[in-house]
């Protein structure tokens, strides 16, 4: 994001959406202002400096619904649950955390908007120690609808963040996530309930077993979305198949509409990085590698990395996403 001049005379931190022909095609003005005083001393008010911005952003890219947001936007999750009720199916969170807000909440938060909205989370951050005496936290990450973080950058603070004064332009250590290329990987899977509240407000909730379930709905700790309500129960679930035989009485996915728009939103991903990155099949590691160290054309590539190689990988700093699967196959039912 940016400082920029509003039409009203006021100044804005705005977010921008640049397309591959250089254009501005969206921009954002960042809603909730940044006012703070930490234990540390630090004090920041953003409200100082610019003005909040009033309204909502969904922007639609070839590639998906994205909407957007900026740093601490993210502690705000109404805005989230609006840009997903709108169709968003990606959530953009550019942001500059401090040290020590980032070291407690950075990844909890942009996990749980994930989980939340059904959305991918993409992060990019501010790393490392600015000319001013500013520390930011860094550590970008990429979030997807399960909660899983699928890419992140580690090393954000060996490097200072400053703006280039001329002089020879250093040796490139390391390219955007979406550059480095996709991946074909496995990973653990959490347990999906469908919900519905004393009012039968219908939602989901994604928990790591049925017992993880069990303790938090004995402990009180689940709570409806739309009223607040902890009266909170499990819905009769039947699995989503495709026939001619229509569904008995009372066996209904109520999640069925909110797991198709995700289906749909990784199918179009898929597609896009199918139609516009390089297969390189099993060479995936050693090419990823060569593109990261400037030997090899800079561009998109998916192909399959074992994980010993994905673990190479991205302790070198090279980052690295799982391919979204392909749309599961239609079952008949005669």
């Amino acid at each position: 994001s940016a400082l920029v001049r509003r039409a009203d005379g006021g100044a804005a931190n705005r977010a921008m959406l640049v397309s591959p022909a250089g254009e501005t095609v969206a921009t954002y003005d960042k809603i909730h202002m940044f006012d703070v005083d930490l234990p540390t001393g630090e004090r920041h008010r953003e409200s100082e400096a610019y003005a909040p911005g009033e309204a909502a952003r969904l922007f639609e890219a070839p590639f998906g619904r994205l909407g957007f947001s900026i740093c601490y936007d993210v502690r705000f999750p109404h805005l989230y649950r609006d840009l997903a009720k709108a169709g968003a199916e990606m959530l953009a969170v550019p942001a500059a955390f401090t040290r020590p807000t980032g070291e407690a909440h950075w990844e909890v938060l942009l996990r749980a908007r994930a989980i939340e909205t059904g959305a991918f989370v993409l992060a990019p951050a501010q790393g490392g120690q600015h000319e001013d005496g500013r520390g930011t936290w860094g550590r970008s990450l990429i979030v997807n609808p399960w909660g899983e973080v699928i890419a992140r950058a580690e090393d954000d603070e060996r490097r200072r963040t400053r703006p280039r004064r001329g002089g020879p332009r250093p040796r490139r250590h390391s390219r955007p996530a979406q550059r480095q290329g996709l991946l074909l990987s496995g990973g653990g899977r959490m347990i999906r309930y469908a919900l519905a509240c004393e009012h039968d407000h219908a939602f989901e909730g994604w928990f790591g077993s049925s017992a993880d379930y069990d303790d938090q709905a004995g402990r009180g700790l689940l709570e409806c979305p739309v009223c607040g309500s902890k009266a909170v129960r499990k819905q009769i679930m039947a699995p989503a198949v495709t026939g001619t035989k229509a569904r008995r009485g009372g066996d209904v996915d109520m999640a069925a509409p909110q797991r198709q728009v995700m289906m749909e939103a990784m199918g179009r991903l898929r597609r896009h990085v199918e139609d516009n990155f390089d297969d390189v099949g099993d060479a995936f590691a050693s090419e990823a590698r060569a593109i990261h160290e400037g030997r090899s054309e800079d561009r998109g590539i998916y192909g399959e990395a074992s994980p010993a190689e994905v673990r190479d990988l991205l302790a070198d700093g090279i980052g690295v996403a799982p391919m979204p699967p392909a749309p599961p196959k239609k079952t008949e039912v005669n």
